[in-house]
């Protein structure tokens, strides 16, 4: 079933039509798992480009296959089989890189040589998934098919993700290439789905009224995915009742439950400590609830799934227990020296759109405060400088900053601030 999309299809829409009049055309649709990327493009695929007679070459990412080098276009080479033109994919002997480029041009030439008829519309879905040799002989393709009559839909998850090799990146976040980022489904695009999914014979079919989409779209932001596992799962009673908690979809309880299995019983002492406290629990207090955690540092490694966590608590409306989980998480991988993750949970972080509630109570900005708390905590500037990965006078200029704000002159004073604001 397919319901709303209305402006992001249109946009697909024309850059069908511009490929129709012999431009080549590239097109990124981005969004989390389960957003529909995959029933967007298929939509397209079905009703406009099928009856234009367009040829359609599709190819997906696949989890399991990433270690599968050209495996994303060794199946893109069989869909181009399908043209007029065979496909001379390179020979098993050739190195590495000219391999890459071989198989590169193999492709080219079956897209570019395909004899004139409807235009070719090159499907990649799940990108994220493929493999690193398939990518970056996909930029290889995309940059030698301009004068083709191509459209080119790449669906991942995350343009943004390190999965991108920089030399794909750059053709997919270029100026003439479009980019059309899915969000959540609306509240009434949320009851039109709700009418259009089929209900157990115990469960007879009802229409989902004006507040209860809205609450299906405050737990689930409108993910279609999550949003379908929620009706299937509970009667439409229930989500008329704003007294009863709606449950956690499965279909992320589930993948969380197995990544939280897979870490070693004191990640999970913690993460277990952490959900019972609550939004905003100090991650020291977690720790001692938690009991001896053994490997301090095995320990705070493996709570990064306090990261997935608040990913997935901010991705279905929970945005203040993902602020918490976010919080705790990027403290531990900052005192773990890794900004790569502690930038990633600021990231998401910002993506909840709150202060934290120190933050709001001393009327800091997120850096000031975490200044503050490593002053609070007894360290020197230095030492400061090095937790949060700047330099010595930005550290300086912070402690300013705050002295300013909250009107005092000490280090001691701050301290005092922050104890009594609950940092």
């Amino acid at each position: 079933m397919f319901v709303g999309r209305t402006a992001e299809l249109a946009l697909l829409g024309a850059e069908l039509r511009a490929a129709c009049a012999g431009r080549a055309r590239t097109v990124v649709v981005d969004g989390p798992e389960g957003i529909g990327k995959t029933a967007l493009v298929r939509r397209l695929v079905d009703g406009e480009a099928a009856e234009r007679g367009c040829r359609v070459l599709a190819v997906a990412g696949e989890a399991g296959e990433r270690g599968l080098r050209l495996g994303l276009l060794r199946e893109l080479a069989a869909e181009a089989g399908r043209l007029p033109v065979p496909v001379r994919w390179p020979p098993c002997g050739l190195p590495g890189r000219e391999r890459v480029t071989a198989a590169g041009q193999a492709v080219c030439d079956a897209l570019a040589g395909a004899p004139a008829g409807g235009p070719i519309v090159l499907v990649v879905d799940d990108a994220q998934w493929a493999d690193t040799a398939s990518l970056h002989a996909l930029a290889y393709v995309l940059r030698r098919l301009r004068g083709v009559p191509v459209l080119t839909i790449v669906a991942c998850r995350d343009l943004g993700g390190p999965w991108l090799p920089d030399g794909l990146r750059r053709l997919l976040t270029a100026d003439d290439a479009v980019h059309v980022p899915l969000g959540g489904l609306t509240a009434t695009d949320l009851a039109d789905l709700s009418a259009a999914t089929p209900r157990p014979p115990d469960r007879p079919q009802g229409t989902l009224g004006a507040e209860a989409a809205g609450r299906l779209h405050d737990h689930t932001l409108g993910n279609p995915l999550h949003a379908r596992a929620l009706l299937d799962a509970v009667p439409l009673p229930v989500l008329e009742d704003p007294a009863v908690r709606l449950p956690a979809p499965a279909t992320y309880a589930r993948p969380f439950a197995r990544r939280l299995g897979s870490c070693a019983p004191a990640a999970r002492r913690l993460v277990t400590a952490c959900a019972v406290l609550g939004d905003g629990c100090p991650l020291h207090v977690a720790a001692a609830v938690a009991g001896r955690l053994g490997d301090p540092l095995k320990a705070l490694e493996e709570a990064r799934v306090l990261l997935d966590l608040g990913r997935l608590l901010r991705r279905t409306g929970r945005r203040r227990a993902a602020a918490g989980r976010l919080a705790a998480a990027r403290a531990v991988f900052v005192r773990l020296g890794a900004p790569s993750p502690a930038e990633r949970c600021l990231q998401e972080l910002e993506a909840c759109g709150l202060e934290t509630s120190a933050t709001a109570r001393l009327g800091l900005t997120p850096q000031e405060l975490s200044t503050a708390t490593l002053v609070a905590h007894g360290l020197t500037n230095r030492q400061i400088a090095a937790e949060l990965f700047i330099s010595v006078k930005t550290v300086e200029y912070h402690i300013g900053k705050i002295y300013t704000k909250l009107g005092i002159g000490s280090r001691v004073a701050l301290a005092a601030k922050v104890t009594a604001g609950g940092a």
